[in-house]
Parts: C-alpha cells; sequence; structure tokens
C-alpha cells in the first residue's frame, strides 16, 4: 500500500462516477499540502520526509477504521457503498501494518536526531496533519 494503489483507487472511483481526473482542477487545499510537501523535500532531510508524509498514513488509518467499525454497525454492505473501495483499503489490516511501521521509523528517527531535526520533523508533522484535516474539510464542506 503506497502511493500507486492510492492514485489506482482514485482513478478508478473518479471512472466509476463518470469524472476525468484530468479535467478537475486542483483544488487551493490540494494545491496548499502539495506544496508543503515539496517545500520538506526540498530541505533534503530525509527524517523531515518521513515525518511529512506520516500523517496521511496515520489519519486515512484512523479514519478507515472507524468509517469501517461503523459500517458495520449500521450493517452497511461495503460493496454497495459509494465509499467501499476506499474504506476497505485504509482499513485493511495490511495498510495498519504500513502505518505502524511507518510509525516507527518516525519516533526512530525523532529519537536518534537532534533538536533543529526534531524540530523540523515537528513542523513537516504538523503541517500536513493541518493540511490532512483541510483535505477532509473541503470534501465535508461540498457536501452540505
Amino acid at each position: 500500500f503506497g502511493v500507486r494503489e492510492g492514485l489506482d483507487l482514485h482513478r478508478t472511483s473518479f471512472a466509476a462516477h463518470g469524472f476525468d481526473a484530468a479535467h478537475i482542477p486542483m483544488s487551493q487545499a490540494t494545491a496548499a499540502y502539495i506544496g508543503h510537501e515539496h517545500r520538506i523535500a526540498d530541505m533534503l532531510s530525509y527524517p523531515a520526509l518521513v515525518s511529512v508524509v506520516m500523517p496521511c498514513y496515520w489519519v486515512y488509518s484512523m479514519v478507515g477504521s472507524i468509517l469501517r467499525r461503523r459500517a458495520e454497525d449500521d450493517h452497511m454492505d461495503l460493496d454497495t457503498h459509494p465509499y467501499g473501495p476506499w474504506i476497505r483499503m485504509y482499513a485493511d489490516t495490511e495498510f495498519s501494518a504500513k502505518t505502524l511501521q511507518e510509525l516507527r521509523i518516525c519516533d526512530r528517527l525523532a529519537r536518534e536526531s537532534g533538536h533543529d531535526e526534531y524540530e523540523l520533523m515537528m513542523e513537516a508533522a504538523l503541517g500536513s496533519t493541518e493540511h490532512e484535516y483541510r483535505f477532509f474539510d473541503q470534501a465535508l464542506r461540498r457536501a452540505r
């Protein structure tokens, strides 16, 4: 599970709902998130680079697990649920294992880093977490 699988899921979902991703403009929230990731990547710090992607794993794993539990509690059929494939992918035990691996790597790098590197890791992770919030918030605002 990684970027390639996430992109494949999005392409498949877009096509299933009659959209062509190439013709949909990038939202401000998405552009800002990508800009944040590029800014961190340009710093050429491996610990910060690992930290900038960690919230994506962690947030998606948590949201996927919560949505799966809610779907099970409400006896929803994920085969017919519009977000069934997304929920399955991010609630999957293999994705959860990859998320734990990512968290362990971040923890190890944080322990091994000096103060300045640690602060950069925190800036990267907290910034990405804020962008994840904005990313989900834009979808919730459109759904209202």
